[in-house]
């Protein structure tokens, strides 16, 4: 007869068994029933039918609204002034003022 087995819950949630020991058969990890919560969640989920898209593709791009006079290149309206400067003197290597004239 196989002796008695020990087992340890590990912080992973598996069992350890004791050396020198057999294992006879599963025991049921403590938060086995929580799949069940999940499943029905699942299942309401599916009721309520797909999750449609919801991006922001198409408000970013009216939102570009700043653009270049050089190169036509648009930028957000939130852009700031530092990042338009940039672009005028790294691309054209002309003042903000020539490639933004309306830009504050």
């Amino acid at each position: 007869m196989p002796e008695i087995y020990r087992y340890a819950l590990t912080a992973k949630g598996s069992f350890n068994l004791a050396a020198g020991t057999t294992w006879l058969g599963t025991i049921p990890h403590p938060l086995a029933k929580l799949g069940a919560k999940a499943q029905q969640k699942r299942e309401r989920n599916a009721a309520k039918g797909p999750a449609t898209a919801k991006s922001q593709n198409k408000v970013n791009e009216a939102a570009k609204n700043i653009i270049c006079m050089t190169c036509r290149q648009t930028f957000l309206l939130t852009t700031r002034a530092p990042a338009l400067e940039e672009h005028a003197q790294n691309k054209h290597s002309k003042t903000m003022a020539e490639c933004f004239p309306g830009a504050k």
